[in-house]
């Protein structure tokens, strides 16, 4: 069957036939892992187009009708692909011939291997009493967070409630995703607030309260923020990183709590995604850098402005040194894709993360040198996000716009080698190489070069000296600090680790602190390790990322390989 025109990855005509609404009636049924309901869509068709085309994938079709008129159509549902499948539903014939608008119902089950569905235990939660749900719509008797606004509360008996949430923004259907669990609701402001599991209530307050001011900084930079509200959902540990662009609400990790900011100015990532991805938005995932790409490089403008420009630096410096490692890695650069690359008959979810979008950012960053400066690119790039607000573009819908905008800029344009940057895998090596020297980095080094050198046996006057560069260290620079000592080769005593964990209370700061604290202590195989804090950490933190890193250093202490094997 053949996939659309438009995007590789897609059965549906838009083009065609289109939905322009869509309202969902679901239930979660979570000992069966299903959801079951349906959905009511507003359909627009072209005058000589009888049928509409959807995807549909890993989906149990009960029914499909019309409502006015009110019949039962018949539809098709084709061969299972990769891509999904097929859903062709047949359109009522027109009372009139200006008649292009219907609203058809379609009653559907979901399956339990449903790939858009995520479901979890219990047990896999923070307080291990109710399971908790993402990337779903669904009402439920639990408190539900989705990305559109909440309209209304209501309780159908004692055992259950229906959450209405409207969004009147189109949005790409990647876009909407749900959370359902047992949350408490912390407000941060009039139009932020914090969806959290119960554990974490005493942490939000410090750790959320810059987030307006982020908001703040990023209209300026980008135009109106369009979506309402901007809420905060903190994620069960259990969860590793959770990327997806959705409006009104982004899902975080809770290792950002008790950060400063340093340590959440991650959110400003999701921030920026609700002008780049949300308003404007690719066509399709050959053009996905329109989405990253601009994210990145309005995320890092955000950061320069609220913690400065080597914050900017250093963040880059990290994104290339991941590239590295994800490189090295690869048995083969082939499987490095360029940053418009061609992804017919390949699964977008299994090529994209082999395009960096590092490039992108690059080459955003060139252009505005070029150009000028910022001063003369960030009108352009508010211009831009108005020009094609919700809208899905393409590349070259971009740089057609970028040229008619710096009109008399033209030969400076023509300047770029726009073939390098976007068809060849060549300037990537450029972009790896280079490097910077960053100071608030280098204080983190130099401090580790003291600890070390330091005699604790007979320097007892340098404690204080070592005592007040720590203090002034934000919540990154520690993690940077402690992190450097667990890679240097040279091992720290216990009387160092002692006096280090008496005087700044590692175990009590963020997550990430704590974490890289632990690694440093069963590096050192320190004595006064606290064990129970450790097996603590270990379950309020279950991502495979930190903790099969943590067991492994713990299985090679032969003191402690028991409780490694537990």
């Amino acid at each position: 069957m053949a996939l659309s025109p438009e995007d590789p990855h897609s059965y549906a005509r838009p083009d065609l036939a289109f939905v322009t609404d869509i309202h969902l009636e679901l239930k979660v049924n979570f000992q069966e892992q299903i959801l079951k309901g349906k959905a009511v869509l507003t359909i627009e068709r072209k005058p000589s187009i009888s049928e509409i085309i959807l995807d549909s994938h890993k989906l149990f079709i009960w029914s499909v009708k019309s409502l006015h008129p009110a019949t039962n159509l018949t539809y098709e549902i084709g061969h299972e692909s990769r891509f999904g499948s097929k859903f062709t539903i047949n359109l009522p014939e027109p009372i009139h011939e200006t008649d292009t608008r219907y609203k058809i119902e379609i009653e559907y089950q979901t399956s339990k291997n449903s790939p858009a569905l995520h479901w979890l235990t219990s047990y896999q939660t923070a307080n291990r009493t109710h399971p908790f749900i993402h990337q779903i719509f669904v009402p439920s008797g639990f408190v539900v967070l989705m990305s559109a606004l909440l309209e209304n509360i209501l309780s159908y008996s004692t055992r259950e409630n229906l959450f209405e949430y409207f969004q009147t923004i189109q949005v790409p259907s990647y876009a909407v995703a749900i959370a359902v669990g047992s949350l408490k609701i912390i407000h941060i402001s009039e139009d932020i607030a914090v969806f959290t599991e119960p554990k974490y209530i005493q942490e939000i307050g410090k750790s959320f309260y810059k987030v307006e001011r982020m908001i703040q900084v990023a209209k300026q930079l980008c135009g109106p923020y369009r979506w309402g509200r901007f809420d905060i959902c903190v994620l069960p540990p259990c969860i590793g990183e959770f990327q997806i662009e959705c409006p009104c609400v982004a899902f975080v990790s809770p290792f950002l709590l008790s950060g400063d900011l340093s340590i959440i100015s991650p959110i400003a990532r999701n921030i920026s995604q609700s002008w780049a991805g949300l308003l404007v938005t690719c066509a399709n995932y050959e053009h996905m850098w329109l989405n990253e790409s601009f994210a990145i490089f309005i995320y890092r403008k955000i950061v320069c402005i609220l913690l400065g420009e080597e914050m900017k630096l250093f963040l880059e410096m990290k994104s290339r040194h991941k590239i590295k490692r994800k490189i090295s890695m690869l048995r083969s650069m082939e499987r490095v894709k360029n940053l418009v690359p061609t992804l017919t008959d390949m699964l977008p979810e299994n090529e994209t993360k082999y395009v960096f979008y590092e490039i992108g950012y690059a080459l955003l960053e060139h252009i505005q040198s070029v150009l000028g400066g910022s001063e003369i690119f960030e009108p352009f790039l508010k211009s831009y996000l108005d020009k094609f607000t919700f809208k899905s573009i393409k590349t070259d819908d971009w740089k057609k716009y970028l040229y008619e905008y710096f009109s008399d800029k033209t030969e400076l344009l023509n300047n770029i080698d726009w073939d390098m940057w976007f068809s060849k895998i060549s300037i990537l090596q450029d972009i790896l190489n280079k490097t910077y020297n960053i100071e608030f980095e280098k204080k983190c080094f130099d401090l580790v070069d003291k600890f070390i050198n330091w005699d604790e046996k007979s320097e007892n006057l340098l404690r204080l000296a070592l005592s007040s560069d720590i203090t002034q260290l934000n919540d990154l620079q520690k993690t940077i600090f402690l992190a450097k000592l667990y890679a240097s080769p040279s091992v720290l005593s216990s009387e160092k680790l002692t006096y280090m964990s008496y005087l700044y209370h590692f175990d009590n700061h963020c997550y990430k602190i704590r974490y890289v604290w632990i690694l440093l202590g069963i590096k050192s195989r320190w004595n006064n390790l606290d064990v129970n804090r450790l097996l603590e950490f270990t379950i309020d933190c279950c991502t495979p990322k930190f903790i099969c890193a943590l067991y492994q250093d713990l299985y090679k202490w032969e003191e402690m390989r028991n409780i490694a094997t537990l």
